[in-house]
């Protein structure tokens, strides 16, 4: 399944999200902000940043909005059916410190612990909230050539 969706949602991707995609890492965006909190320091530039904190985001997303999400990527109907069924039917379990485990309960929300599509879908839903925030002049420019939309200015 993931083969199938990969490369749709590759083509819809943000620039600048580098978690959780092929042949990509984050290095290339610390290399990015520490260039800009340098630039800030030695010209004397006043520079807010903002930092999201992402713990426990996976267990926020909700399936409603997954599938919005999916539909604007552009993932088939087929396929948007197969995972909204499994997110549908998806139980959970809860292992105790001593081994023993808690009664089945369904997953109303976030992406499912330990499932290859996981992360691709909450980075689909990410980029799905980040076109809907996003201004035209946000960003921080450079130059004339290039601005950096993942990174805001106030």
């Amino acid at each position: 399944m993931l083969m199938r969706i990969r490369d749709t949602i590759e083509e819809r991707m943000r620039c600048g999200q580098e978690g959780f995609r092929n042949e990509r890492g984050c290095s290339d965006n610390l290399f990015v902000i520490r260039s800009i909190i340098n630039h800030a320091i030695e010209t004397g530039v006043a520079l807010e940043i903002t930092f999201i904190d992402y713990t426990q985001a996976f267990d926020t997303i909700s399936h409603e909005f997954m599938q919005i999400s999916m539909e604007e990527h552009g993932l088939p109907l087929k396929i948007r059916e197969v995972i909204g069924a499994i997110y549908k039917n998806a139980m959970g379990r809860v292992r105790g410190s001593f081994g023993e485990m808690s009664e089945p309960f369904s997953i109303k929300r976030g992406v499912l612990q330990g499932d290859i599509l996981s992360p691709v879908l909450f980075i689909m839903c990410l980029n799905s909230i980040w076109y809907r925030s996003e201004e035209p002049n946000d960003g921080w420019q450079i130059n004339e050539e290039w601005r950096l939309p993942e990174i805001t200015s106030l």
